[in-house]
């Protein structure tokens, strides 16, 4: 219980931070079109992480899983660090 406490308070601090991240960032007249792309991106990225682990978990085991999710998210860190224009 005390792990299902811990990441829900993670998910709700990452989820409050970003959707206030987005509002300052984006211009006023925008600002729907960048809420509801946040939105958006926030809910595929719910909806297809625990299939895509799924589908590895099946594939390989969970440490190859752990390793291969880890190197996607180390490969976007510049990626997004870079790409995304201020």
């Amino acid at each position: 219980m005390g792990a299902a406490m811990l990441f829900g308070l993670g998910e709700s601090l990452v989820t409050s931070s970003s959707a206030a991240l987005v509002a300052d960032i984006c211009k006023e007249k925008h600002f729907g079109t960048a809420m509801g792309t946040f939105g958006t991106i926030f809910d595929i990225g719910h909806a297809s992480g625990p299939i895509l682990a799924g589908l590895l978990i099946a594939r390989y085991d969970y440490f190859s899983a752990f390793w291969i999710m880890s190197g996607v998210l180390i490969i976007g860190i510049p990626v997004f660090v870079f790409g995304v224009r201020k």
